[in-house]
């Protein structure tokens, strides 16, 4: 992920990228500028790219709406400032955030978060990795949002808005808890790889649950289970035989 510091404080600029490099250690800076007439200068050139701009709003020759005015920039911007009185003009540019100074670590993943809505990267998936941890959280293994691809678009999808996974003409397809479908680039086996087995259990070869997805289960020939979701489903969720007795057993598990 590329990034484009606007900033006219070098003491803000160092803090920000120290921020950044802990959150994601090898996003990349492509650029620093602290006035509108070196942004107007390094966006018109044509052979640079970066995904991301931070603007500070007050800059050393205008604000960072004049960059805006003089010239177009094709990435996401996040408005980093003391003050809260730009906060309208933000929404105007439709910018992805709008982080007030001194930014906190948390504020700052939300508006990366966000940012990769619009980012297609190679690495994007690795950086919701990165994401996914919160200060209080250091030790947690598994992801808290998965990422999928659809065309040009990425959608982060948190695992508590899942309902499940179901093979379906094979290819693997996750349903979320709206209801919503969406294919996944995965295989069934790579998806259970990284999944948390308290939260989720996979009752067959053609499907996962979310353990919060269930409404409610029973006994069908003895000892199968049927289970019933929250989303409202228009197939039959059946456990496999020789999933019956682990499926119980998760269920229980506290």
């Amino acid at each position: 992920m590329k990034v484009f510091i606007i900033e006219n404080e070098p003491i803000a600029v160092q803090q920000l990228e120290s921020q950044l490099r802990m959150i994601i250690p090898d996003i990349e800076i492509v650029g620093k500028a602290g006035s509108v007439e070196e942004c107007v200068t390094w966006f018109s050139d044509q052979s640079n790219h970066t995904d991301i701009v931070f603007m500070d709003v007050e800059l050393s020759d205008g604000t960072c709406f004049d960059i805006l005015d003089e010239t177009e920039v094709n990435a996401s911007i996040i408005i980093t400032t003391v003050y809260d009185r730009y906060a309208i003009k933000a929404f105007e540019i439709n910018s992805v955030d709008y982080l007030l100074k001194p930014i906190k670590p948390e504020a700052l993943k939300r508006a990366l978060s966000k940012s990769l809505r619009n980012y297609a990267g190679d690495d994007a998936e690795k950086i919701i990795s990165a994401l996914a941890y919160t200060c209080a959280d250091q030790d947690k293994i598994y992801k808290k949002r998965l990422l999928i691809r659809n065309n040009a678009q990425i959608y982060p999808i948190r695992y508590s808005d899942i309902s499940c996974f179901i093979s379906e003409n094979k290819s693997t397809v996750l349903i979320s808890k709206d209801g919503k479908r969406y294919l996944m680039e995965k295989s069934m086996n790579d998806i259970e790889a990284i999944l948390d087995s308290y939260e989720f259990f996979r009752i067959s070869r053609s499907c996962i649950l979310s353990r919060s997805a269930i409404a409610d289960h029973y006994r069908i020939k003895g000892i199968q289970y049927s289970v019933i979701l929250t989303t409202k489903q228009d197939f039959e969720i059946k456990v496999s035989l020789s999933r019956s007795s682990d499926f119980e057993n998760w269920l229980n598990r506290k």
